[in-house]
């Protein structure tokens, strides 16, 4: 299954420090953040923008493992990164 997001790079774009946060990329605006300003928020605007390098990341490494004959076959972390990727591209 592909995922069908939104393309990287993302980032955090803080208009000022009242304001809702909004991840972005060159196009379009990924997600706008509100509410209570607090270090949580923050840390939840840059968990939402490095998700596409996140993606790639689990990508790699699960390649990676199956390579070299560690991932699959029920190892908790070839299940861990398999959950994770499923879960973006929509089949968890």
């Amino acid at each position: 299954m592909e995922a069908k997001h939104t393309p990287g790079p993302w980032w955090v774009e803080r208009v000022n420090k009242s304001t809702a946060l909004f991840v972005d990329n060159a196009d379009r605006s990924i997600c706008q953040l509100t509410g209570k300003v607090d270090s949580e928020r923050d840390a939840n605007a840059c968990l939402i923008a490095a998700a596409p390098d996140l993606l790639a990341a689990c990508e790699q490494a699960a390649a990676f493992l199956l390579q070299i004959g560690y991932c699959g076959g029920g190892t908790a972390t070839g299940a861990v990164l398999e959950r994770a990727i499923a879960k973006v591209k929509g089949g968890a």
